[in-house]
């Protein structure tokens, strides 16, 4: 059986058994309460395992699909990602790359549409959710979507569309934590990840809030002094 707890322990065990991983900032994490942690996408696998395995708070990803060969794969990961409550997603345009995709485009808006409401629901459960508002990551096995190690994609609109009704359900703003990650090449098994200041959504000004977020992951993802 497939549980937080279990998959949580692996991610430990392999943040400090592949990875040289410091975290800094664990302080902007609240302690209790919703948070949406806004985070870089820079590895496909390790970002996943350093916030499981480092971060003191479960947290919830939301996890695109659209990659996956074949109905049995489709299957065990859709049943693993229920069990785990991480919403599933697909990207349209991944979908429309691929020869033979395992979903359709048409699934896309279904998918879309019950990840919002779950993520949703775990804010107002008090959980925290991660969500990687690039898309893809910069090591990625299947899509090469950037130029270079220090590339970003821009941001899309769906971490705000979940703090929106997330808050509007709650009655008050949810915190949104950005986090940036730093890799070190060539092995990429060294690892910095920050959290900052949390922010929260502007009603009146959407844009000016994802200007803010992107401008705090890009600055929390800068190499530490005396990287090279």
């Amino acid at each position: 059986m497939i549980s937080q707890a279990t998959v949580r322990g692996l991610a430990w065990i392999g943040s400090r058994c592949w990875l040289s991983a410091r975290i800094e900032g664990s302080e902007h994490l609240p302690a209790r309460g919703p948070v949406l942690i806004a985070a870089r996408h820079f590895h496909h696998l390790y970002d996943g395992m350093v916030i499981l395995g480092r971060l003191p708070r479960p947290s919830h990803f939301i996890v695109a699909l659209d990659w996956v060969g074949g109905p049995r794969r489709r299957r065990f990961l859709e049943t693993a990602c229920a069990l785990l409550e991480w919403p599933t997603v697909l990207r349209a345009d991944a979908l429309a790359r691929r020869v033979a995709p395992v979903y359709r485009l048409s699934e896309v808006p279904v998918y879309v549409r019950a990840a919002l409401a779950k993520a949703v629901a775990l804010l107002v459960a008090g959980k925290v959710v991660v969500i990687f508002p690039e898309a893809y990551p910069t090591i990625d096995p299947v899509w090469r979507t950037k130029t270079d190690d220090n590339e970003f994609l821009p941001f899309r609109p769906g971490v705000l569309t979940i703090a929106r009704r997330a808050a509007d359900q709650l009655g008050q703003p949810v915190p949104i934590v950005p986090a940036g990650f730093w890799y070190a090449p060539p092995s990429y098994r060294r690892v910095v990840l920050r959290l900052g200041p949390p922010l929260t959504l502007k009603q009146h000004d959407p844009e000016e809030t994802v200007a803010r977020l992107e401008a705090a992951v890009h600055a929390l993802s800068l190499p530490p002094l005396g990287a090279s």
